[in-house]
């Protein structure tokens, strides 16, 4: 089994029930990547979904491309930011 540590900010932290962060267990043999960490946290939280189209995603502090998501394999301890778009002023 591998645990990832997804962190929640802004709206996608309202979507997920107002968790600041939670972990993620998936299971080695699918060879987890970035897309089944996010396939587990829709089932878990379906509003997210909504959030993760226009989200940017960090692995392990480094930010990544939505479209990288299916080439970046995740590890035992691994971090995992969900980051939607935000304005300022």
């Amino acid at each position: 089994m591998v645990s990832v540590k997804v962190l929640y900010f802004a709206s996608a932290r309202d979507a997920a029930k107002n968790l600041e962060y939670e972990t993620v267990t998936l299971s080695e043999d699918t060879g987890p990547r970035m897309t089944s960490v996010v396939d587990a946290i829709t089932r878990r939280h379906p509003g997210l979904a909504a959030v993760l189209q226009t989200a940017a995603f960090s692995h392990n502090q480094v930010y990544c491309s939505g479209d990288d998501l299916e080439d970046i394999q995740v590890k035992d301890g691994d971090e995992i930011g969900i980051i939607p778009p935000v304005s300022g002023g």
